[in-house]
């Protein structure tokens, strides 16, 4: 009877702090699920936020953005296109976010082109690009390179590929090759789907 007792004292031990730590785990869980179900829609208001002052920054004249659907020609890189439309409601350009990957993960970035096919700027939203190296990228010194051009132009980075555009080389960032490659990737597929919308 003694070895019994032993045995359900025993089992007892083991079992109440496996149950308490079950009960914590699942406690735990919940309230995660609960924080992010209220957090969401504030997270999202804030990324909204965020957008739209990237979009306002290449075209601070606009009062409105309209998101078009994307062709089926639009490459895997693009993400969304807006068109611009300033306060009497004619068309003032092209927003277009497209992303290629970088080395810790994609490089997004927004690309604004007048009616006049000119590249009027672009703008680096956050991304997940090696801190102190790929987050370089954001800098004016870099992304700054590729205002001016036209539509027809295409950025490189290492030597031009071909004579088929009118190549632009683009310094990389010192010991961020590839989040600079990414960039420019990601530019030059926003100009393809800007050139292809014209052609139509």
């Amino acid at each position: 009877m003694a070895s019994s007792k032993f045995d359900k004292h025993t089992l007892n031990q083991g079992f109440y702090p496996i149950l308490v730590l079950v009960v914590v785990c699942l406690v735990s869980t919940a309230l995660l699920a609960l924080t992010n179900e209220i957090t969401m829609p504030a997270r999202q208001a804030q990324a909204e936020k965020a957008e739209l002052a990237s979009k306002q920054l290449l075209f601070p004249e606009a009062s409105r953005f309209e998101n078009q659907d994307l062709p089926g020609e639009a490459s895997d890189q693009v993400i969304s296109l807006d068109l611009a439309y300033d306060s009497q409601d004619h068309l003032i350009g092209y927003l277009i976010l497209a992303a290629d990957k970088g080395y810790g993960g994609p490089v997004p970035m927004f690309v604004g082109i007048d009616g006049e096919g000119n590249l009027v700027g672009v703008d680096v939203p956050s991304n997940d690009e090696t801190p102190g190296l790929g987050q370089k990228v954001h800098e004016e010194s870099f992304y700054g390179q590729f205002a001016g051009h036209t539509a027809a132009s295409r950025f490189t980075v290492g030597g031009i590929p071909n004579q088929d555009h009118e190549w632009v080389e683009i310094d990389a960032v010192t010991a961020a090759t590839v989040s600079s490659t990414a960039a420019t990737n990601a530019v030059n597929a926003a100009l393809d789907l800007y050139n292809n919308l014209v052609k139509e």
